[in-house]
């Protein structure tokens, strides 16, 4: 038999037969139906009641903010029809349905985005990864191209200073004071050179992995003392004093050569950026089974901001690039670099405007 629902002003007929299961199609036909009715009904009731031998009535399912759904009602089993207490009990759990049904559309919704998300940050990092291991092959070739230019300039610069040491020496003919004052300056400026050259070296060979120490026995007061001495003229040219607080002789087992390095370049950093006229103390001590030398100044110092990116590669102080501009940024880099191959600490303590203390600790042999 057909079934008709009669509600503002339309009529429609789709149910024919006896009692039997709703399908599917029914349920569509049945919500375009209740679409169709509350969009034209004067009122917003989101009930409606269905004269028909399967279905008793169609409850719409909203949560505060929208329309889901609709719950199709078939008969009791008990024969009966749905009432209007039955319909109150339903009207209150389709609250419970509504947000249970929202929530799971939300869930649904953060899935689908939480998947896009792992795909585009998969594909992100796999592009990141690529660049990276074209950065690692490019820095590979800098270092490889750093070294292999360091040692094809270094030796043609080594025979060019030896020469210049022959000629001043007279070995090639007598020399006039003016020529051999020219000769020392070309020769220091080759040293300058040599120097760079040798940071060069090691930079590329700590990059690489390829840093080694020659590690000996030594007299380590005595190799301060050799290295205040080799700094004693551009001290007096500046009327800087440096005042050495010496210890008794202390040894150690290091790297003569790099350690001496390091105590040159504190050196010389304390003098070039000390104003004229004033101290630098050097200090010796042993603290437990390590020896400690500090290196005090009352220079231009770092401010707080710039001291820890101090011993960073190719860093300066910006008021050390104002003084002066040459430096390359390596000198403090390598020295701590060396200290800490050695098993020691770096010392560094400073003040803008009124001086730094620099120094390291080393194992006592």
């Amino acid at each position: 038999m057909a079934t008709t629902i009669d509600h503002g002003g339309f009529s429609k007929s789709y149910f024919h037969g006896s009692r039997a299961e709703i399908e599917e199609q029914d349920i569509d036909q049945l919500t375009k139906q209740f679409d169709m009715y509350i969009a034209s009904a004067s009122t917003q009731e989101n009930v409606l009641m269905v004269e028909d031998n399967r279905v008793d009535a169609i409850v719409e399912i909203r949560s505060p903010s929208k329309h889901i759904g609709y719950i199709v009602l078939g008969r009791k089993e008990n024969g009966t029809k749905t009432n209007k207490y039955d319909l109150k009990i339903i009207r209150e759990a389709t609250k419970g349905f509504a947000i249970a049904i929202e929530n799971a559309l939300i869930n649904k919704d953060l899935k689908e985005f939480n998947k896009k998300l792992r795909q585009e940050v998969r594909a992100q990092t796999n592009e990141l990864r690529d660049i990276n291991a074209k950065l690692i092959v490019a820095d590979k070739t800098k270092d490889e191209f750093i070294s292999m230019a360091s040692h094809q300039l270094r030796t043609p610069l080594t025979a060019v200073k030896n020469l210049a040491l022959m000629v001043a020496e007279g070995r090639m003919g007598k020399v006039n004071s003016r020529q051999k004052t020219a000769l020392d300056q070309s020769s220091h400026s080759i040293d300058r050179m040599v120097a760079l050259i040798d940071e060069l070296l090691d930079v590329s060979r700590i990059s690489t992995g390829t840093f080694t120490l020659n590690q000996s026995s030594f007299n380590f007061t005595n190799l301060v003392q050799r290295a205040i001495e080799s700094s004693s003229n551009k001290a007096d040219h500046s009327d800087i004093k440096i005042l050495f607080k010496r210890s008794k002789t202390v040894k150690v087992s290091a790297d003569k050569n790099k350690v001496n390095e390091v105590i040159s370049n504190f050196l010389e950093n304390a003098i070039q950026y000390s104003p004229e006229g004033s101290e630098i103390s050097v200090e010796i001590s042993r603290r437990n089974k390590n020896v400690q030398l500090k290196i005090i100044d009352q220079g231009i110092g770092v401010s707080k901001k710039e001291q820890t990116e101090l011993f960073n590669k190719f860093y300066r102080a910006s008021n050390a690039k104002k003084k002066r501009p040459d430096g390359t940024g390596l000198g403090l880099y390598l020295a701590k670099k060396i200290i800490q191959a050695h098993g020691g600490k770096i010392i560094f303590e400073s003040k803008l405007n009124r001086g730094s203390t620099f120094g390291f600790t080393l194992p006592i042999a």
